[in-house]
């Protein structure tokens, strides 16, 4: 998605700008595109917690590392949603869910073809600054 636009201000050079953020509509969409969830160490911290499971069971039972080796990823089979993607689209970790989650799309680089398959939509809110 492209980045949030700005705008220059009127005459009595006031300053416009325009914020986009991303409102979610719980399709689960995005929770069944091919892909892997990269893990930070709170993310870790938070879900095992969460899932009332050590660390160690936790990275014993739900990770794995990265292709590349740089770090771990959510052991997923590729060909269903995510492990917790539960009923109604609902994420059965909604209020830890990993960063890469969270942050999605607005910090992502989101194909076009998987853009028409989400529901969410883009808002933009005029603000004075």
């Amino acid at each position: 998605m492209p980045d949030s636009p700005a705008q220059q201000g009127n005459a009595d050079s006031q300053t416009k700008a325009s914020d986009r953020h991303f409102v979610c509509r719980r399709c689960g969409a995005c929770c069944r595109w091919p892909g892997i969830i990269r893990l930070t160490a709170e993310d870790v911290r938070q879900i095992s917690q969460f899932l009332h499971l050590t660390e160690e069971v936790f990275l014993d039972t739900m990770t794995e590392l990265s292709p590349e080796r740089t770090g771990l990823i959510l052991k997923d089979d590729q060909s269903s949603p995510c492990r917790f993607l539960g009923d109604g689209n609902l994420c059965l970790i909604q209020d830890v869910k990993p960063r890469q989650c969270r942050d999605f799309p607005e910090k992502w680089d989101v194909p076009q073809e998987f853009r028409r398959l989400c529901q969410g939509e883009w808002i933009e809110e005029a603000r004075h600054a």
